[in-house]
């Protein structure tokens, strides 16, 4: 077995407990700032932090896309895609990109995102898109003409599925 495949087992098990921890991870006390006025204090406070510190993981865990191969990054891009659907986000970016293109902003969005709701029922949507095709984050693989192809990449189940998918793949491994 190679490095980066034990490398991809282990963080897989990261993710995964993480998602298993995602009420601890995403209740924590913040001192309110010293700043606000007493008069806002009725209102909630919602702490800032990044995505990968909701999840409780760190950014050094994941090397760049080219230290993976083509099954590694699919491997990669849905379970990730299932921990910030897991924690109430959903990460906008077109149908089309390549795994490695996914993969990247999957690690931007757990980089630069700092809302989490994960008890609220709202999903918070982190999008790099403003459907302009002269200044596309997603350069040749736009789909500001298309509406409907910059979509949340809706993968047909939800953390708990993750594990059928699993278990399909390792029986086609074997």
């Amino acid at each position: 077995m190679s490095t980066m495949q034990r490398h991809l087992e282990h963080l897989i098990e990261d993710i995964q407990e993480s998602a298993a921890n995602r009420d601890t991870n995403a209740n924590f006390v913040v001192p309110r700032p010293v700043d606000i006025p007493e008069h806002f204090d009725h209102l909630p406070f919602e702490p800032t932090r990044k995505a990968h510190e909701w999840f409780g993981l760190s950014m050094d865990m994941f090397p760049s896309a080219d230290k993976w191969n083509e099954r590694q990054l699919l491997e990669l891009c849905v379970i990730l895609r299932q921990l910030f659907e897991h924690y109430n986000m959903q990460v906008e970016l077109s149908n089309c990109l390549p795994y490695d293109i996914v993969y990247t902003f999957l690690l931007k969005a757990m980089e630069t995102y700092t809302t989490c709701r994960p008890g609220s029922g709202n999903v918070d949507v982190i999008s790099f898109c403003a459907y302009d095709s002269e200044n596309c984050p997603f350069g040749d693989y736009c789909a500001a003409e298309d509406e409907y192809s910059c979509d949340t990449w809706v993968l047909g189940h939800h953390w708990d599925g993750y594990l059928d998918w699993e278990e399909r793949r390792k029986n086609t491994d074997s």
